[in-house]
């Protein structure tokens, strides 16, 4: 069955999507929106971008501190 994605799993995409290819701005707008919608905590944010860049490699790791900081 084809079931609609819940609002986390619409944030976490929505997240997903510009931290794989380093789009900070796309990304810190994301990150505000899931939290203004409150369909994400800052440790769920926080655990899918350390998934993330485990995956998408290290090439983009330094942005790390400064979106988490935004």
């Amino acid at each position: 069955m084809n079931t609609p994605p819940t609002p986390r799993r619409h944030s976490l995409a929505a997240i997903a999507a510009p931290a794989a290819i380093g789009d900070t701005d796309r990304l810190k707008e994301a990150l505000h929106q899931a939290f203004e919608a409150q369909s994400l905590t800052v440790n769920q944010a926080k655990d899918a971008l350390v998934q993330l860049y485990a995956y998408c490699g290290l090439t983009r790791l330094h942005l790390f501190p400064k979106i988490l900081a935004a």
